[in-house]
């Protein structure tokens, strides 16, 4: 799942990447994310945040190796951070 936390603090481009193949978790995730707002502004000197996360436990979806998931399983919480300033 990705999305983008603007200056402001809007929330935007909520999107599953790559689903687990189980349509009812992948949208409790994106109603999940997508019921984050409002959010707080971000300091001033950040124009926004790419996030990209992996969403969806191992034991139930095994995760090919060199794939987005897998990427994302290997850092510390499964959380890509891109900051923009």
């Amino acid at each position: 799942m990705s999305y983008h936390i603007s200056a402001d603090g809007t929330l935007s481009n909520v999107v599953m990447r790559e689903s687990n193949g189980t349509p009812d978790q992948a949208q409790l995730a994106v109603d999940a994310v997508r019921n984050l707002v409002p959010l707080d502004p971000l300091p001033e000197h950040v124009k926004g945040i790419e996030v990209t996360e992996l969403f969806w436990s191992t034991y139930q979806c095994p995760i090919p190796p060199g794939t987005l998931a897998d990427k994302l399983r290997q850092m510390p919480d499964g959380r890509q951070i891109v900051i923009e300033y």
